[in-house]
């Protein structure tokens, strides 16, 4: 299983938001402002919309959802109670914002405000991570290699700081429902071929959603610190882990508090609460919450069978890295009072 300290969708529908749900790999009550629009005027927003959206994350936003270039295409035909949206400036279509029977600029000020708020969420939730992926999954062909690597890097420039990571899952209609093959681009891009149209039943929420057994089946792959504090966790998959690449961003978060301490030795602080501070930051690493897991789960559950060597196992390794941690920073704390004496 493989860690990020956040996972987005950059769509191409909605679907994939609720299949990022589905996974607690995201959460409703942190929205994105891409989790529930489309790119649908290809001429304006790329092949399957993107690089719109792509273009929407490098320029802020801007002109994102002005009054005056949105129009009305008729009720959804997946939820007749709400309205079909098109941006004509920018491409991209809105299913869930806004009420049949009423006027869009009565509903327009406060979906304007919601979609602020996701705006500024999105780029506060990057600004404190280091390791994004975003995920695009498609219902249709024709993405070219190249195409997909350019978003990638279009991205990493936007977010320097961070290490930026794309996950795309496409439709080819020639493999089964259960088959699907893995490209990797690059270091950071992996491209899935896969049937995602195929859906067992006929109903129409389940035909939009297409292959959901299958791409849940790969997005289970991974993992963010909202994995850990729900009570799904206890189905013990998602407690499988790379040890290794939780160990590398703990280092690289006492990295950043070294330089902290570096910055701020002049700062006369109290050095009781100084310690507190550089032992928080500690234990709000991603490994703090696999360990608070296992712990939980080894404590509680003892029917695990052969399972528990290996959870065990697991837990033994982490409370070594923590406790590893935290004795580098109460060296840096003690090493932070000698030079301020």
């Amino acid at each position: 299983m493989k860690y990020y300290d956040l996972i987005v969708s950059l769509g191409d529908a909605c679907f994939v938001e609720d299949a990022l749900f589905r996974c607690q790999l995201t959460s409703r009550k942190k929205r994105m402002p891409l989790d529930l629009c489309r790119g649908v005027l290809w001429n304006k927003c790329g092949h399957g919309g993107l690089s719109g959206k792509v273009d929407l994350i490098c320029r802020d936003f801007k002109d994102f959802f002005k009054l005056e270039d949105l129009e009305i295409k008729g009720p959804d035909v997946g939820n007749p109670k709400m309205l079909w949206v098109i941006n004509k400036a920018n491409g991209m279509s809105f299913r869930h914002d806004f009420r049949v029977g009423v006027p869009i600029e009565n509903d327009y000020p406060e979906v304007k405000a919601k979609y602020d708020e996701y705006i500024h969420r999105f780029y506060d939730e990057i600004t404190h991570s280091d390791k994004v992926l975003f995920v695009y999954m498609a219902q249709m062909e024709g993405f070219d290699n190249n195409y997909l690597l350019e978003q990638q890097v279009r991205l990493q420039h936007k977010f320097p700081h961070q290490t930026i990571d794309l996950l795309y899952i496409i439709h080819d209609g020639t493999y089964s429902p259960t088959e699907y093959k893995e490209l990797p681009l690059s270091d950071h891009v992996l491209r899935i071929d896969a049937n995602m149209k195929y859906s067992a039943k006929t109903d129409m929420m389940s035909v939009l959603a297409g292959n959901r057994e299958l791409y849940e089946g790969i997005l289970k792959r991974y993992c963010t610190p909202i994995s850990f504090n729900t009570e799904s966790t206890r189905t013990l998959h998602y407690i499988q882990c790379d040890i290794a690449s939780l160990s590398r961003s703990a280092h690289k978060r006492l990295s950043r508090l070294e330089n902290f301490m570096h910055h701020n030795q002049d700062e006369k602080q109290e050095p009781v609460r100084q310690q507190r501070l550089f032992l928080y930051m500690v234990a709000n690493n991603p490994i703090y919450f696999r360990f608070k897991m296992l712990h939980m789960l080894l404590k509680k559950w003892t029917h695990f069978g052969e399972r528990r060597t290996r959870y065990s196992e697991q837990y033994q390794r982490l409370k070594c890295i923590l406790r590893e941690a935290k004795a580098y920073s109460r060296l840096m704390f003690k090493t932070y009072l000698h030079r301020s004496l």
